[in-house]
């Protein structure tokens, strides 16, 4: 029977990442306001104020170990797909309405294949 994939397999180091938000913390001090108004820090991200009754939720979505599901089964349109979807959900859980996706995308390797897959998945979802 194969080994169970874990996180720490996956390259994914939590303490490592939990040491990383902390030093973050004293960062994110330092952006309370825009030139709009405060800030408002809500549970699963931040919206910024755009204008007096306003705001921009901007998400920057990554793909985690995804890929590692997207190799061993050979389709990786999907990747694109649940990035977009992702992006979306936490964009509407702060009562926003999505308005674009970047496809900016951020690779080992680049491989014209994957990235026209990868692609080919964004534009998919985000056409729905």
């Amino acid at each position: 029977m194969p080994k169970d994939y874990t996180y720490s397999d996956a390259g994914v180091n939590r303490e490592q990442r939990h040491q990383s938000k902390k030093a973050l913390q004293s960062l994110k001090e330092t952006y309370k306001y825009s030139r709009f108004g405060p800030i408002i820090h809500l549970p699963y991200g931040n919206i910024f104020p755009q204008a007096a009754d306003t705001y921009l939720d901007l998400v920057i979505e990554g793909i985690g170990t995804k890929v590692l599901l997207a190799q061993l089964a050979g389709k990786h349109d999907t990747i694109g797909i649940d990035a977009v979807a992702m992006a979306v959900n936490d964009v509407i859980r702060s009562g926003a309405t999505p308005l674009a996706i970047a496809d900016n995308i951020h690779a080992q390797a680049s491989n014209p294949k994957l990235v026209k897959a990868w692609l080919k998945g964004i534009a998919e979802a985000a056409s729905e």
